[in-house]
């Protein structure tokens, strides 16, 4: 599943693991992929929270007081509950469903509103209306275009591109060695 999870995606996912260590967690929870989506400046995910009045910091502080520290000796492999699995499960759903052929952080925010969970409790407990959230990231994700079949996904495409720069810099040394080798022969 995860060789269609968009480079942001993935490292909200790797940012997940990371709260879960810090929180003292031996399992990636929905609250966990909530904190990794809030760490990336970058994506719209973050934007749309930001813009319903959530930071980082507040989810934290309502993730901590709803789970508590973790006192676990935490493994090197983190599993995730059956409830985040849910969520990963239903951001490939409507990737698919909509025709995308990756899976992205909005993706994965739309998971976490259509899964009962600890995330949804974070929601409830910092005032977000969740219904108008859901609405919200799915009149987003209508609005986002597929990638190009072509390209089948952003991992893929981000192969092809290093692939292609690799063989352009093997072709001209190849050429340089040709060229010197008929100037001195």
């Amino acid at each position: 599943m995860f060789e269609y999870f968009t480079e942001n995606a993935l490292n909200a996912i790797i940012a997940a693991q990371k709260e879960a260590r810090r929180l003292g967690r031996n399992h990636v929870g929905t609250e966990h992929i909530l904190l990794g989506i809030m760490s990336d400046n970058s994506d719209i995910a973050r934007k749309i929270l930001l813009n319903k009045g959530l930071t980082l910091d507040k989810i934290k502080l309502e993730v901590e007081n709803i789970t508590g520290q973790g006192t676990e000796d935490v493994e090197p492999e983190i599993p995730f509950t059956e409830h985040a699995k849910k969520v990963l499960q239903s951001a490939e759903n409507i990737s698919t469903k909509l025709g995308h052929n990756y899976i992205g952080q909005i993706h994965l925010l739309y998971g976490l509103v259509d899964t009962d969970s600890i995330a949804l409790k974070v929601f409830n407990n910092l005032g977000i209306d969740v219904k108008e959230l859901k609405n919200h990231i799915k009149e987003t994700l209508s609005g986002i275009q597929p990638m190009p079949l072509s390209i089948k996904t952003p991992t893929s495409y981000l192969i092809f591109k290093k692939s292609h720069f690799i063989i352009s810099i093997f072709v001209i040394i190849l050429l340089l060695l040709l060229v010197f080798y008929l100037f001195h022969a």
